[in-house]
C-alpha cells in the first residue's frame, strides 16, 4: 500500500518542478548565450505557475492530514509557514503574471523571493 507521505512528497516534488518552469524567464535571462522564443518561455512560466499551485495545494492538504503533527515544536511552524508563504507568493505571481511579464525586474525579484522561500522550506 502506498503511504500518504509518499503521495504528499510526490506532489511536493511535482510542485518544485512546476516552480522551476514558473521561474524559467529568470533562469533563461541569467544565461546570456541561450535566447529561446520569449513567448514560449512566458507560456511555460504561466502553465508552470498553475501546475505548481495545484500540486502545492495537494501537497499541503495531504501533509496537514497527518495525525502526528507536533504543534509543540517550533520547527513545525517554520516548515508550514515557509510552505504557506511560498504558495501565497505563487498565487500572487499567477494573478499578476500579465502585469509582471512586461516588467522583468519585478518578476526577477519575485522569482528570487520564491527560490529563497522554497530553499527555506526544503532545508528546515
Amino acid at each position: 500500500m502506498i503511504s500518504t507521505d509518499f503521495i504528499a512528497n510526490s506532489f511536493g516534488s511535482m510542485a518544485f518542478v512546476g516552480c522551476l518552469a514558473a521561474f524559467s524567464p529568470t533562469i533563461v535571462s541569467l544565461s546570456k548565450n541561450f535566447s529561446p522564443n520569449k513567448r514560449f518561455v512566458l507560456n511555460l512560466a504561466n502553465f508552470g505557475l498553475l501546475f505548481s499551485i495545484f500540486c502545492g495545494l495537494a501537497h499541503g492538504l495531504i501533509m496537514t492530514q497527518k495525525t502526528e503533527i507536533d504543534f509543540y515544536h517550533l520547527k513545525t511552524y517554520w516548515v508550514y509557514g515557509a510552505g504557506i508563504f511560498t504558495l501565497n507568493l505563487l498565487i500572487f505571481l499567477a494573478l499578476e503574471f500579465k502585469n509582471l511579464k512586461v516588467n522583468f525586474e519585478k518578476l526577477n525579484c519575485f522569482t528570487y523571493a520564491g527560490l529563497l522561500l522554497i530553499l527555506c522550506h526544503f532545508i528546515i
